[in-house]
C-alpha cells in the first residue's frame, strides 16, 4: 500500500495507475483536509464488492434462521411444496420482455417505445414503465 500525495500522482498519474494495475498495489492519495482518496484495480474493486454482497447475503440467511428458530417460520410437507410449485410456474416465473411487453398492447418503457433488444436481462419489473 503506497501513500502518495496530490501533486505527485497528478505528475506520476499513468505510472501509480500501472502499479496499481500490473502489481495490484493500492494507492492512497492524500489531500488537504484529510479527504483522501483510494485508487484500487478494476479486479480489486469487483473482488471487493462480491464480498460486500455475500456479506449482505449470510446476514440475511443468519436472520432467516433466527426467525426460525424463534418460531417464525411455516411448516409444508412435501405434496404442499408440490401443489405450490405449480401455482408458482405459472404465476411467478421469469417472462421475456418480449410476454411483458404482450401484456401491454406492446408498447413498453416510458415513451411507449417498443424495445427490440435481447430479452434476457432486459425485463423491467415496475409496472409504471408499462404504459396500456
Amino acid at each position: 500500500m503506497l501513500a502518495v500525495n496530490y501533486s505527485t500522482i497528478r505528475e506520476n498519474l499513468k505510472s501509480y495507475c500501472d502499479r496499481v494495475t500490473d502489481e495490484n498495489e493500492t494507492v492512497i492519495v492524500t489531500r488537504k483536509d484529510e479527504k483522501n482518496v483510494v485508487i484500487i484495480s478494476l479486479d480489486e474493486w469487483n473482488e471487493t464488492q462480491k464480498a460486500l454482497r455475500n456479506a449482505e447475503y449470510l446476514a440475511k440467511i443468519e436472520q432467516g434462521i433466527k426467525g426460525i428458530k424463534a418460531g417464525r417460520g411455516i411448516t409444508k410437507s412435501s405434496k404442499e411444496l408440490e401443489s405450490t410449485e405449480d401455482i408458482a410456474d405459472t404465476q411467478f416465473r421469469h417472462r421475456s420482455l418480449k410476454e411483458r411487453a404482450e401484456e401491454f398492447g406492446g408498447k413498453i418503457g416510458p415513451y411507449e417505445e417498443p424495445d427490440y433488444s435481447d430479452e434476457v436481462g432486459r425485463e423491467i419489473w415496475g409496472s409504471e414503465y408499462f404504459t396500456r
